[in-house]
């Protein structure tokens, strides 16, 4: 074989072994971006999410390399990694009690956002009956108002 062939064979090589290398690397980083910010959300209120809170986790996803200000890249690497098996397990298995208390946290948030159906129903109740005590007082006011009409004709001049 000549020596450009081989060269350029080992040129191709590293090549590939390089842009392997640098997919694993993004892969690797996107596993640890989403497994640490995960966890920082299971910290948050869910509920209520602030502007520090979405600073807090961009800095996750930056730290990790990844281009917080620029939406359609990070779009395009989440579609990457999205339906990715391997990702995914991954993600899940490390994240698995970080997810738990999310979803407990969703759950809290929620009853304590729940109105009191008891209360509820006897506020209904009340304004029902002041409803009615309105339309009696509105039947009597009118009765009230009617003129009242003579009893015999010889009242009448």
């Amino acid at each position: 074989m000549s020596k450009k062939l081989v060269s350029g064979l080992l040129i191709l090589g590293v090549i590939s072994t390089s842009a392997c290398s640098l997919l694993r690397d993004e892969e690797k980083s996107y596993i640890n971006a989403e497994i640490e910010a995960t966890c920082m959300l299971a910290e948050m209120d869910i509920s209520n999410i602030t502007d520090e809170d979405m600073e807090k986790l961009n800095k996750v996803y930056s730290k990790h390399g990844f281009p917080v200000d620029d939406a359609n890249a990070i779009s395009q690497i989440m579609a990457k990694y999205e339906n990715n098996e391997r990702v995914k397990e991954a993600i899940e298995s490390a994240t698995e009690d970080c997810r738990q208390k999310i979803t407990d946290n969703i759950l809290n948030s929620s009853s304590n956002q729940m109105p009191d159906l008891d209360l509820l129903n006897e506020e209904v109740e009340v304004v029902e009956q002041e409803e009615s005590d309105l339309v009696e007082l509105e039947v009597v006011e009118q009765e009230e108002e009617l003129p009242s009409e003579p009893e015999n004709e010889e009242e009448v001049e």
